[in-house]
């Protein structure tokens, strides 16, 4: 198995990226999606050595890459945006193409999930889909983890200075919401800038569109049996067609979060992910 590092270019940045390539030569590639913000840390090795299996079982490889603000690649994360990971995503498919791939799945992991969807939805048809722990809704993951934002003013102010509404409307009306030389709209310490918020208020309208014709596997995980029970029955995924779609509810370890245990593995989504793709490419 063979590991290269190197950056793609894009417009005026330079992307990194990592090719595990596969040792039964083939044309075919996934690309992954990492989550956003600190999720990406906590979900990165799981990623990767989930990769490392594939590549040396399989005939797939694996691109990985840091969006544009986030790990190796150039920017702030406050400057990232959808439409420049999209863009960024375009070089990426064209370099691969370059050098010989020609089939390309579609992995993501919690946010990255959406911005999957987002570029399916502009007319790029992977010919595979992958989602785990998968999140569409980033305005309401934005909107739910400002409480974290918040409830951190305590440890600086001794007191709330800005509410999460409060955040956001500065952030809309003048780029950031700072208060005596603090900037406010974080999560996880990661900054995010005006330009994403707003896109995100946009990504649902592509729910009531037609639904995508793609073989599609989601992995939804639980805490415990109880939470699935309750949860998984009632969940729908109205944006693919269900004829193509396979649900996967599992109770596991939450991976994405950090925990008293750093996750390295995931085993039973590894299973369930390399059984699909065994039988939806043979």
């Amino acid at each position: 198995m063979e590991i290269d590092n190197f950056f793609v270019k894009s417009i005026d940045r330079e992307i990194f990226c990592t090719l595990i390539k596969s040792e039964a030569p083939s044309s075919d590639c996934i690309i992954y999606f990492s989550p956003l913000f600190e999720e990406r840390a906590w979900a990165q090795r799981v990623a990767f050595n989930f990769a490392k299996e594939l590549a040396s079982k399989s005939k797939f490889s694996v691109l990985m890459f840091d969006y544009y603000g986030h790990g190796e690649s150039d920017g702030f994360s406050e400057e990232f945006t959808i439409a420049s990971c999209l863009t960024d995503f375009e070089h990426i498919l064209s370099y691969l193409k370059q050098i010989g791939y020609s089939t390309f799945m579609f992995w993501g992991i919690r946010t990255g999930s959406a911005i999957v969807q987002h570029i399916v939805n502009e007319g790029t048809s992977p010919a595979k889909m992958i989602h785990w722990a998968p999140v569409f809704d980033i305005y309401s993951y934005i909107e739910t983890n400002l409480r974290g934002s918040v409830a951190g003013q305590y440890m600086l102010f001794k007191r709330t200075v800005a509410k999460r509404e409060e955040i956001l409307k500065d952030l809309l009306q003048y780029g950031k919401c700072e208060r005596e030389g603090y900037v406010l709209n974080i999560i996880d310490s990661f900054r995010f800038g005006k330009d994403f918020f707003e896109e995100t208020l946009n990504l649902n309208k592509y729910s009531n569109e037609e639904s995508i014709s793609t073989p599609t596997l989601i992995i939804t995980v639980y805490k415990n049996k109880i939470t699935l029970d309750n949860k998984s029955k009632n969940i729908v995924f109205p944006f693919i067609n269900a004829e193509f779609l396979t649900h996967q509810p599992v109770v596991d370890r939450e991976f994405w979060q950090i925990g008293i245990d750093y996750s390295q593995r995931v085993s039973s989504l590894y299973e369930i992910t390399s059984n699909w793709l065994s039988k939806v490419t043979n």
